[in-house]
């Protein structure tokens, strides 16, 4: 399979966060309700459509499909960020935090099995910020699910003889 191309698949569900640090807003007081939402950006993809306009958000408990390329776990610097966002009292969104998951952690689960992680969340500025995003991460082949029964070529045992063969489906099953 060429590089540029999705060999594997990690289906991620942000589960909870703790200890998030509300956004401040000078006019008004800290009493409101806190409703994060998040965006997951793939840094080894050439097209991302997770960027700009295209952004995709997601709520707690929605489950994200990010295509991971071949060439993602040979890269010690590929990463999936996962961004932290609220909305202010405008509507603008205002981001919380992020946090990176490496390329190693993603890497070290074997594909099939379900692994639960958590991360520090950064600040803006990338500095060490306050909480703590909780989420399960599975990762799977890209592609056809790999079916158990498969096709086999055999060898009859019997012959018929001949005759009208049009309910041998119902006799059969």
């Amino acid at each position: 399979m060429a590089n540029n191309y999705p060999q594997f698949a990690a289906e991620m569900t942000v589960l909870s966060t703790e200890n998030l640090k509300k956004p401040s807003f000078t006019l008004l007081p800290r009493r409101r309700l806190l409703r994060p939402f998040i965006s997951i950006i793939s840094s080894s993809n050439s097209n991302d459509t997770h960027k700009g306009d295209n952004q995709k958000y997601y709520t707690f408990g929605d489950q994200c499909l990010v295509p991971i390329e071949a060439n993602f776990f040979t890269n010690i610097h590929s990463c999936i960020y996962v961004q932290l966002h609220t909305k202010s009292l405008l509507g603008r969104r205002v981001q919380l935090g992020c946090c990176r998951i490496p390329a190693a952690d993603i890497g070290a689960i074997p594909v099939g099995s379900l692994q639960h992680l958590s991360y520090k969340v950064l600040g803006k500025d990338k500095s060490q910020g306050h909480g703590i995003v909780n989420l399960k991460l599975k990762l799977d082949n890209y592609g056809s699910k790999v079916h158990s029964c498969q096709e086999v070529i055999g060898l009859p045992i019997q012959m018929l003889p001949p005759g009208d063969y049009s309910d041998f489906d119902k006799t059969v099953r």
